[in-house]
């Protein structure tokens, strides 16, 4: 079974594996490490702990190594296979992952780093600074950091987290209650740092968004506001016109789907977000931007592939 690489990938297409299944170019952008395969580095003592943003505490990522050659630890190889054969299966050609716990930040990295052509890591922010090592995990996968929860509002606090990543060409992942948005906003934009906004992922947040929406109209045109959103979850609640006034505000090019921390819990396959996504989208242009080419810009460092007019 070929992978494919996304370091290749210059526009949409449609590829075929060997075995004759089609490969879409598809690419989750937010697909949360699934708990089954939370095991190995993350199941015996770390080497170090720190705070991370939500308050718990995660191995001290500073101590990360890749795995070296002769000594990859085999239930890394298992668990990098089996998120490689569910995004195959599916038809996906890559994601952004994330982990639920900070404790599986080491874990995140050792998958990420196994098969770097398709995917690419985002880790919880830590409370107090950012690893003074990114260039390291840059180098295996990392493309940024993620925040969720009720946000810290002290500009200054905002300011020490984002430089680094500023510096480092990392973007920022928010999942923050709609109605900390108005504030939080204007503190994270305009710092040189690419800031991946959730829509919320419940049919009672999701109204709620309906009334911070004037916010991400006064934001939509701000190069660094990106908007990610769960395709499943807004057909359920037959919102797609929340997509399309998105489409209006925002345009195509800074909008990504991703499946969501909740979505192996609820059932959601990769495949019924696809689907999702099909029926949400249907203008073939718009569709092949958000389902995989800004998602490619954001976290694989492609270019964007020329729209027809």
């Amino acid at each position: 079974m070929r992978s494919r690489d996304l370091g290749r990938v210059d526009a949409p297409e449609t590829g075929v594996r060997e075995s004759g299944e089609t490969v879409s170019d598809y690419v989750d952008a937010g697909l949360v490490l699934p708990r089954r395969l939370a095991t190995g580095r993350t199941a015996g003592p770390a080497p170090g702990t720190r705070s991370a943003s939500d308050g718990s505490t995660a191995p001290d990522l500073a101590d990360w190594r890749p795995p070296a050659a002769g000594t990859v630890d085999p239930r890394m190889v298992a668990a990098a296979g089996t998120l490689l054969a569910g995004l195959d299966q599916d038809g996906l050609a890559g994601a952004v992952l994330q982990c639920e716990r900070p404790a599986d930040g080491h874990l995140l990295m050792d998958i990420a780093a196994h098969a770097p052509q398709r995917l690419r890591a985002v880790l919880p922010l830590p409370a107090r600074r950012v690893v003074a090592d990114v260039p390291r995990l840059m180098a295996h996968g990392l493309v940024g950091f993620s925040f969720a929860g009720a946000p810290s509002l002290d500009a200054a606090w905002w300011d020490a987290m984002l430089r680094p990543l500023a510096a480092h060409g990392l973007h920022l992942h928010l999942d923050v209650p709609p109605e900390s948005w108005d504030a939080l906003l204007p503190v994270v934009l305009g710092q040189g740092v690419p800031v991946r906004l959730a829509l919320p992922r419940t049919a009672d947040h999701l109204c709620r968004a309906w009334g911070a929406f004037r916010v991400l109209e006064r934001h939509a045109a701000d190069e660094h506001l990106w908007i990610g959103f769960v395709p499943v979850l807004l057909r359920a609640q037959g919102l797609g016109r929340l997509v399309d006034r998105l489409l209006e505000v925002a345009g195509p090019e800074r909008l990504v789907w991703a499946s969501g921390r909740d979505s192996e819990r609820r059932g959601h396959g990769l495949a019924e977000q696809v689907a999702a996504l099909d029926d949400l989208l249907p203008d073939p242009q718009v569709r092949a931007a958000i389902a995989g080419s800004n998602a490619r810009c954001l976290a694989f460092g492609r270019p964007r592939p020329k729209r027809e007019h």
